[in-house]
């Protein structure tokens, strides 16, 4: 990103006010201290989106080289856009059990990508089910041990449950 900005600045041949400015100007949310402190080195959080689309804008690049020198993945559509339309009559204890698992799956997400070609570590997405599921989750799980030793048997699992076939 640091070489990204200076290459920006450089071929405007401007202040990092001006560039920001102009990327203002086309719907992007940036300032020029951000610009400023990410070509100076000095930038301390992780860049948004946003800030990563601004600068990419600025230096002429596609947005996948700006996002391959973040260090960040692509991201795709708005995650909200994708959500069934009665996701906002969630009770509030199932709410907070979706928000959790997609905090889990981001932190795995960027985990992910921030150890590529290092070996690999165990998901804690993995443990999402544990902490994230209803009862029915739960009696499912405990009835595989039946099923696989009725398949074992040669047998047909009982469907303790009552939910239908096993």
């Amino acid at each position: 990103m640091q070489d990204l900005a200076r290459a920006a600045q450089a071929d405007a041949g401007t202040s990092m006010r001006q560039l920001a400015r102009r990327a203002q100007e086309h719907g992007f949310k940036i300032v020029d201290t951000t610009l400023n402190a990410i070509a100076a080195g000095t930038y301390k959080s992780r860049p948004t989106s946003e800030t990563i689309r601004a600068i990419a804008w600025l230096s002429h690049v596609t947005d996948d080289e700006a996002f391959a020198a973040a260090g960040q993945p692509v991201p795709g559509p708005p995650f909200a856009k994708e959500l069934p339309p009665d996701v906002d009559h969630l009770s509030p204890r199932h709410r907070k059990i979706v928000v959790e698992l997609l905090r889990v799956l981001i932190d795995d997400d960027l985990r992910a990508c921030s150890s590529e070609g290092t070996a690999s570590q165990a998901s804690p997405a993995s443990d999402v089910v544990d902490v994230a599921t209803s009862g029915a989750a739960t009696s499912r799980t405990r009835r595989a041990p039946d099923r696989r030793r009725a398949a074992a048997r040669g047998q047909e699992p009982e469907d303790r449950a009552g939910d239908g076939p096993a």
